[in-house]
């Protein structure tokens, strides 16, 4: 594919051989306001182009190039994956390193480039795009901050503690390897169940976490299986501290029976000892709840306000329907057992209408006739933090002045459909 931008630009599809030119359009676009060049995303612009993902390929990027020069002034990719609301699977489009050199900016090469990403991602059968970006911007393209990120809890280096006298160090951490990757899938997939959303992670996913990063790429992980006198008993991912000075912990679990009351201070003793000095603390990215947070709260005190990934749900209607059997599994754990009636929601150029009988829901298409119409009103797509258990319906209508309960009696079955939920989204990269 090749449009024709005029302004001698021109948009395309990637291809293979485009490694060298993309890592010169990111070392300039993502150039740091000193200089100095973002060492972290010129690896991972080559991993993406260059290396074994499972899921990516180099078409997926597109790119606004200037023919007469051969260089890349805009550009973004797709990265597919697959998310879960619960049990129910949903295939997303990750849009990923979005960027325009300085002299092409404000000519509307984003808003381009991202039309042309939705319609790749929806004729991949994609129900929803996220990404990670900077605030504001991607509101513009129709994304909500709708789901957490990362979420924090953070342990001062000089407050990690210390074996007792005599004491000696009872559990230990190596390096994973293949041989450990079913350990490593099937901890992971047990953990979901904890959580609202969450990133679905096989065996080719974790491998290309093994080696299939480039050095000092922001994808790059260190991933470590944690042993009880030689048995395998959870795994910790962390990223290489590099410049940064806190030592990121992004995921960790436990088999069943092994205690986080144990294993914790063994944890931070060894992130500890295998960061560089200007390393201050360790930083749990794990989410806003963790088994870990419950035994080490009284090191780790209270979290930091966690950041948010955007998401854009172009179909609402036909998202709904697809996570329909998680809302009547909500039902049916709530005083709402069996319930007939109905609950329309309205964002006010548009709605949905959830037809309830004795427990079972469907879905329709509705639309308000004024700003009055319909049970429940969100504005623009601040429904998507409450169908994604980031904020409750009270938070929302707090923060919000214009979300709005026409319906009092829909508030507490709205509560019922759609609870405050934790969410922990380790993304593919």
């Amino acid at each position: 594919m090749i449009r024709d931008l005029g302004d001698g630009l021109i948009l395309r599809a990637g291809t293979p051989g485009d490694g060298d030119a993309l890592v010169a359009w990111g070392r300039e676009a993502f150039r740091e306001p000193d200089g100095s060049e973002d060492s972290e995303i010129l690896p991972w612009i080559r991993d993406l182009v260059e290396g074994e993902h499972p899921t990516f390929r180099p078409e997926y990027w597109r790119i606004v190039e200037e023919p007469g020069t051969g260089r890349i002034v805009s550009a973004l990719c797709l990265i597919p994956q697959t998310w879960a609301y619960r049990a129910i699977e949903i295939p997303v489009g990750r849009v990923e390193i979005v960027a325009t050199l300085p002299e092409f900016r404000r000519r509307g090469l984003i808003g381009v480039l991202m039309d042309e990403i939705h319609a790749l991602s929806a004729d991949m059968g994609h129900l929803m795009q996220v990404i990670e970006g900077i605030p504001w911007f991607y509101r513009r393209f129709g994304y909500e901050m709708a789901v957490p990120l990362h979420g924090n809890r953070r342990l001062p280096r000089g407050d990690v503690p210390a074996l007792k006298d005599g004491e000696e160090e009872r559990f230990g951490f190596r390096p994973a390897a293949d041989t450990d990757l079913p350990l490593l899938t099937d901890l992971f997939a047990e953990a979901a169940d904890r959580y609202l959303i969450t990133c679905r992670r096989d065996l080719e996913a974790w491998r290309l976490e093994l080696g299939g990063r480039s050095e000092g790429g922001a994808g790059l992980r260190v991933i470590e299986v944690i042993e009880r006198g030689g048995v395998a008993v959870g795994f910790v991912v962390s990223w290489p501290a590099g410049e940064r000075t806190s030592r990121y912990v992004m995921g960790a679990e436990l088999v069943e029976g092994v205690s986080w009351g144990e294993v914790g201070p063994a944890l931070f003793r060894h992130m500890a000892a295998t960061s560089p000095e200007k390393v201050s603390a360790i930083s749990l990215q794990l989410g806003d709840e963790h088994p870990l947070y419950d035994a080490m709260w009284h090191l780790l005190g209270d979290g930091f306000r966690p950041y948010a990934w955007y998401a854009r749900v172009p179909d609402v209607t036909g998202f709904l329907r697809r996570v329909a059997p998680v809302l009547e599994w909500r039902l049916a754990e709530s005083a709402f057992d069996g319930h007939t009636g109905e609950v329309k929601i309205s964002w006010f150029d548009g709605g949905v209408r959830l037809l309830l009988e004795r427990g079972l829901i469907s879905v329709e298409e509705w639309a308000p006739t004024s700003h009055e119409d319909g049970d429940l009103g969100f504005p623009g797509m601040t429904f998507l933090s409450l169908l994604f258990g980031r904020r409750s319906l009270r938070e929302l209508r707090e923060a919000h002045p214009d979300c709005v309960a026409y319906a009092q009696a829909a508030m507490p079955l709205a509560d019922a459909l759609f609870p405050k939920w934790p969410s922990w989204v380790y993304g593919i990269d």
